[in-house]
């Protein structure tokens, strides 16, 4: 038994002696396996060189990655030795909302240690840096950051889609915003003007009015605006056309009585001769037996402008990207945003600021008629007296505009806007008195007749207030009422064009452009996408 013993020793022994001298020079035995010393490969023969490199500095490439080499294995050594090994715990980590962002990931807690003796490579914590704290609403791409061609420049604060404090701005909007909008209104409007209270028939008795120019204003006559538009650049722009239309027609007032019961209230049109010299215009509505006026009135507007949407870090915003056409759900449903969606304002803040820039047309048409029945026929006939005016103005010019926004609440707002510019004015005004077949005259028939067609461009401006209240109803339509004032200064009407000056050609072909106009009343309508 004692000589087995032996003999199996020896083998032992033997085989050792053999295994031994096999090893690798670099092995390392378990006891000492360390993620921090493992092998370093000699890349020092691998130094790449363009053809421009010459020898010395090859040399030195090489010497520099050897050393690199050695350090890197001493260093991979000390921290071997001076490392701790455990067996890496489970950790927990504690989850951080950052406004919708990915949260943040807690260094790991160690809950139980290995056995004794055992050595395993020490774990490193690894912290995940948290995203951008901006938050993006349902809806929105994260792919792109919003930098803000213009709120960027004129606001040090940058804002966040939904008002959180602070941080970046919003995520690019994605090519599936609804970049077309629109809305109409329709407008309950009446006239103002400067002398309305001016007479044009009073009674021959007392001289009191009999009518005057306000007898001819349109009271609470409807019209109509609409826009269309479509957002560009991403949402920062908006390019809006726009029409209006007012076309109260034609009013009336009639004044039948007796012959000499009326007389004109414009003493001059003594001046103005009919009847080959032998009346004038004043003596042939003084005998009338009855006497008719009538006034029919038409503005009408259209308006090419760039809304900029940049103030106060407003813009529009989307659907996310390849959203498809379920994409579309979003325009529709109930609250804020979607691909119909409102304007990003400032963090926090309740205010949008919207400019414009762009050319407005804005059409003054007025025509008065003045026409006395001389009784002769029943009815307006061609041998009756007749007073014509119509005036005809065409503003063309810059506009400038903006309007603020301040959001009551969830759905409600509160808008106040203005607009104005300064325009060129194309007058034309043209006049007669006389009968359907004869014109009346100053000192001879068919030499100075009064009937006059003139032109002439004079200088105008143009100004709108509104103000109103806006309520959401969902994602796409919003109601809108309020006050809005339109007024027009530096413009031709037809009452304000009467003649009384008859001493002269020139007086008669004058033109006198200085009246202004007023339209102001109620509107409700609706907005879509705006």
């Amino acid at each position: 038994m004692r000589t087995n013993i032996l003999r199996h020793v020896a083998v032992a022994l033997g085989l050792t002696m053999c295994v031994a001298p096999a090893q690798a020079d670099d092995y390392t035995s378990p006891e000492k396996w360390s993620h921090f010393n493992a092998p370093v490969r000699d890349l020092s023969d691998e130094v790449f060189r363009t053809i421009s490199t010459d020898a010395k500095v090859a040399t030195k490439a090489k010497t520099a990655v050897k050393n690199s080499a050695k350090a890197v294995r001493s260093a991979g050594k000390a921290v071997a030795k001076k490392s701790v090994s455990v067996m890496p715990g489970r950790t927990q980590t504690t989850s951080q909302v950052n406004h919708g962002c990915a949260p943040c990931q807690s260094t790991p807690v160690i809950t139980h240690a290995p056995s004794v003796g055992q050595i395993v490579p020490q774990p490193t914590a690894i912290v995940h840096q948290p995203a951008a704290t901006t938050c993006n609403h349902a809806g929105y791409s994260r792919t792109k950051r919003y930098r803000g061609k213009i709120g960027q420049h004129l606001h040090g604060v940058r804002s966040n889609v939904s008002g959180a404090l602070g941080g970046l701005r919003s995520s690019q909007p994605s090519s599936g915003i609804n970049r077309n909008y629109g809305g109409f209104n329709l407008m309950f409007l009446a006239l103002g003007e400067n002398g309305g209270d001016r007479n044009l028939m009073v009674y021959d008795a007392d001289g009191s009015s009999a009518i005057t120019v306000g007898d001819l204003d349109p009271s609470d006559s409807v019209g109509f605006d609409f826009h269309v538009g479509r957002y560009l650049d991403c949402g920062l722009y908006g390019a809006d056309f726009r029409y209006m239309v007012f076309n109260p027609g034609m009013q009336e007032r009639l004044h039948p009585g007796i012959a000499g019961a009326y007389r004109p209230a414009m003493i001059g049109w003594n001046n103005a001769l009919t009847n080959g010299g032998a009346s004038s215009m004043y003596a042939d509505f003084d005998a009338a037996v009855a006497m008719r006026a009538r006034r029919d009135l038409k503005v009408q507007s259209i308006e090419a402008t760039l809304n900029s949407f940049g103030w106060m870090g407003a813009r529009r915003l989307g659907t996310p990207c390849n959203a498809g056409l379920g994409g579309a759900r979003h325009a529709w449903g109930n609250g804020l945003y979607g691909g119909a969606g409102k304007a990003q304002t400032r963090g926090g803040c309740r205010v949008q600021v919207v400019t414009s820039h762009g050319f407005r047309w804005f059409q003054l048409e007025d025509s008065l008629e003045l026409a006395a029945d001389n009784g002769t026929t029943a009815g307006y006939q061609a041998d009756d007296t007749y007073y014509n005016v119509d005036v005809e103005n065409n503003l063309f010019g810059y506009q400038f505009g903006s309007r603020l926004t301040y959001c009551l609440s969830k759905r409600m707002q509160l808008n106040v806007g203005g607009k104005m510019g300064l325009y060129g004015n194309d007058v034309n005004i043209r006049q007669r008195m006389g009968t359907l077949t004869t014109a009346a005259y100053l000192t001879a028939s068919g030499t100075d007749d009064i009937d006059t067609d003139e032109s002439d461009t004079v200088f105008s401006a143009l100004g709108e207030l509104d103000l109103g209240l806006g309520y959401r109803l969902n994602n796409a339509w919003t109601v809108e009422g309020g006050y809005r004032l339109i007024a027009a200064c530096g413009v031709a009407t037809a009452p304000g064009s009467i003649l009384n000056d008859f001493s002269s050609m020139a007086a008669v072909e004058a033109i006198d452009a200085d009246d202004c106009l007023i339209l102001h009343g109620g509107y409700v309508g609706l907005a879509y996408n705006w």
